[in-house]
């Protein structure tokens, strides 16, 4: 007689009931040699639940069924604990005419009364599995609600001693801080990979070299702002958090301002800031022999058919870049973007909106004093009060929801009050990605065209002022230098 064995543990079980994969197998082998079976065949799966059946050694075990005739087993919740699932590996079993033999559990499957027991006995294992589910939920609530991450810490914590927060561990935390800096520097993903790979630095995941792709899950991680994910929400965690959050919104800004732009591009040109006047295509730095500068030049148009293209758009990049750096640098040592966001931001509205909660709150106290000293009936107190209550409801949403605005313009005035002349100098020596993404935050876009009647190289730039809705247009000499005057064309 030929055998299968199957055996399956899952890692909790394994720890809670000490069901080795030895113990099965050895107790279910003996039970087949006693069988008088003389060919027995293994078949495993170390670490699966049984509320699938999507197992390796399972599905092996299936597709070999006509091979055998017996199988052996330590329980039929080892096989799955589902009760359809078991109604259907029954009829599965009795097709392929292979005897279904659990060594610990009675089972017969000739008579009414056995099949009855048997499908109450997966109907048991079925419920035990979901009271478990729904007690394991329980429980991460409970830690959600606390403040506690569940499942493994990330890279750059540890397990915290019983039910305590996790906790920085003292060698990799330093690390998860520096590529933060690093990344709102200038750098890139590959680049800060290639720099943990250089440091030999651990993985949580060990043999595993780093990439683009495990740098980025620590960019994007929000635990590390001391954050605890639960049910599609964020809630505030008890655990350190790794980096600031002045830090982690330069992170995700730069990683938004990267994502419109195709990978070979993003330091090569200040793309998708500058476009083409003509057709709002992307320019693009290009370099040619035998000139002495790269030009930018629509990459809509070298796309097109020859026959469809528009007229050529293209001006030289150190005239563009410094006429683009004279605005910028005149923009903000002026004084102008720092007023157009404080307007924008509506700051006097704010403070109109409070003045007239104010105004609704000290009425609301007048009426009730009033009813208190019988001056006036309480139908009357209502009747008073019901408009003021409804006036006093959508102030307090109108302020709610224009602090809740205000706050990401107040972030931005502090950035640019922060940027001095020294920075300004610094970033202007940046890469061109890192330049474009401080101009992004100044201009919505400027668009780069010919100046009629001018020659090749000469062009105008307009810029779309991202704070205040400002539109002007500057002549781009051929030989324009930094620091000379810009020429107005118009607003």
């Amino acid at each position: 007689m030929t055998a299968a064995i199957y055996v399956r543990v899952s890692t909790d079980e394994q720890a809670r009931e000490g069901l080795s994969l030895a113990v099965q197998e050895q107790r279910c082998r003996a039970a087949a040699e006693a069988d008088g079976a003389t060919d027995v065949r293994l078949y495993c799966d170390d670490g699966f639940s049984g509320t699938t059946l999507l197992r390796p050694g399972f599905q092996q075990l299936l597709a070999d069924l006509a091979g055998h005739h017996a199988l052996y087993v330590l329980s039929t919740d080892r096989l799955c604990r589902n009760a359809t699932d078991f109604g259907l590996l029954i009829r599965t079993l009795e097709e392929a005419d292979v005897d279904l033999r659990p060594v610990t559990d009675t089972l017969d499957l000739d008579t009414a009364g056995g099949r009855l027991s048997a499908r109450i006995r997966a109907d048991v294992d079925e419920f035990q599995v979901d009271q478990t589910r729904e007690k394991v939920i329980a429980s991460l609530d409970y830690r959600a609600g606390l403040g506690l991450h569940h499942g493994p810490p990330p890279f750059g914590y540890r397990l915290g001693a019983g039910d305590d927060p996790i906790e920085p561990e003292p060698d990799l935390a330093p690390i998860v801080r520096s590529l933060y800096d690093r990344y709102a520097r200038g750098a890139s993903l590959r680049q800060l990979a290639q720099w943990l790979n250089a440091e030999r630095v651990p993985q949580v995941k060990h043999g595993r070299a780093w990439d683009t792709s495990t740098v980025r899950n620590i960019l994007v991680n929000e635990t590390y702002l001391g954050r605890v994910r639960w049910r599609g929400e964020m809630i505030a965690g008890r655990h350190e958090p790794l980096v600031t959050a002045r830090l982690w919104r330069s992170v995700q800004r730069r990683r938004r301002a990267r994502s419109v732009v195709h990978p070979r591009m993003r330091d090569q040109a200040l793309a998708p800031l500058l476009r083409c006047r003509v057709c709002d295509g992307l320019m693009v730095l290009r370099r040619r022999d035998g000139r002495q500068h790269a030009r930018y030049a629509c990459h809509r148009r070298l796309l097109m058919p020859v026959g469809e293209r528009h007229e050529p758009v293209g001006v030289v990049a150190p005239a563009l870049e410094a006429v683009i750096w004279a605005h910028a640098t005149e923009l903000v040592r002026g004084g102008d973007i720092a007023h157009a966001v404080e307007r924008v931001s509506g700051a006097t509205e704010v403070a109109a909106a409070d003045e007239e909660l104010a105004a609704v709150e000290l009425a609301l106290e007048r009426n009730l004093d009033a009813y208190h000293a019988g001056a006036v009936p309480l139908e009357l107190l209502v009747e008073r009060n019901a408009p003021l209550m409804v006036e006093r409801g959508e102030l307090q949403a109108l302020c709610r929801e224009t602090a809740k605005n205000l706050s990401s313009f107040t972030t931005e005035r502090r950035w640019l009050d922060a940027v001095d002349g020294e920075r300004l100098s610094r970033i202007q020596a940046s890469p061109l990605g890192r330049q474009r993404e401080f101009l992004s935050r100044l201009f919505l876009r400027v668009l780069v065209g010919r100046r009629a009647g001018r020659g090749n190289g000469r062009g105008e730039a307009t810029f779309e002022h991202r704070w205040g809705g400002a539109v002007v247009t500057y002549a781009v000499p051929l030989g324009y230098k930094p620091g000379a005057p810009l020429t107005l064309i118009g607003p």
